[in-house]
């Protein structure tokens, strides 16, 4: 399985590398937030987590819960200009990640 980033997710990241040390992303399973499921922290995850791949600098994480994604061909991390109401660094920049998911 592949992991992309989009040139605006590149972007944005680039940003948020500015403002913060240890930047990863986790795809987690929340039943909360109506939008994207990957939350940028300042800090790696602890837990169960799979390390699914590095990008740009920042370690992207699975919740072991979404094992199901690993069946796709290819995961897309995107950027919307949205904000929600959410814990993700992102939205601190008026912008939201989104994940993406192909099947071919």
């Amino acid at each position: 399985m592949k992991i992309e980033l989009t040139e605006k997710a590149k972007e944005l990241i680039f940003e948020l590398k500015k403002l913060y040390q240890n930047l990863s992303m986790v795809i987690e399973n929340t039943s909360c937030c109506s939008n994207s499921s990957i939350f940028v922290r300042d800090n790696l995850p602890s837990g169960e987590i799979i390390f699914l791949k590095e990008i740009e600098g920042v370690k992207i994480f699975l919740d072991p819960s979404l094992k199901s994604l690993l069946n796709f061909n290819k995961l897309i991390i995107d950027v919307m200009d949205f904000t929600d109401d959410s814990l993700s660094l992102e939205t601190n920049l008026g912008k939201r990640l989104i994940l993406l998911a192909e099947k071919s």
